[in-house]
C-alpha cells in the first residue's frame, strides 16, 4: 500500500498544491499541506476505503486543509480574499506552525511506514 500513495503522491503532487493555494491562499502553506496530508495517509493506509485511493487522498487532503484553516484562524490571521503569493501572519503564528510541523516530523520520522514520505 505504501508504494501505491508513493505513486499517487509523485503523480498528483501538484495537483494538490494548487488546490491547496486555492484554499489557503499561499503557496508554501499549500505545499506544506500536501505535504501533511501525505504523512497522514501512510499513517491510516489500513482505512483507505473500498481500494479507492484517488478518493481516499481526496478526502485526507481536504481534511488537512480545513485543519490548516483552523489553526491559522486560532491564531488570528486572516487570509487575503486574493490569491497571492505571501499572506501576512503574525510572528507568532510563524513560530509556534514551525515548532508544530518540526514536533510532528520528529515523532514520525522513526516510523518506517512515515519514512518514505518523508524523503518525498
Amino acid at each position: 500500500m505504501i508504494k501505491l500513495i508513493e505513486e499517487h503522491y509523485v503523480k498528483n503532487y501538484d495537483s494538490f498544491v494548487k488546490r491547496g493555494r486555492y484554499i489557503l491562499k499561499d503557496y508554501h502553506l499549500a505545499e506544506d499541506c500536501v505535504q501533511e496530508a501525505y504523512e497522514r495517509a501512510m499513517k491510516y493506509q489500513r482505512t483507505i476505503e473500498g481500494g479507492n485511493i484517488d478518493g481516499w487522498m481526496h478526502k485526507v487532503f481536504f481534511n488537512t486543509a480545513l485543519k490548516y484553516l483552523d489553526f491559522i484562524r486560532s491564531k488570528g490571521a486572516t487570509i487575503d480574499p486574493k490569491p497571492t503569493d505571501e499572506v501576512m501572519f503574525p510572528p507568532s503564528f510563524v513560530s509556534s506552525f514551525k515548532d508544530t510541523i518540526t514536533e510532528d516530523i520528529e515523532a514520525y520520522q522513526a516510523k518506517p511506514k512515515v519514512k518514505g514520505i518523508l524523503m518525498l
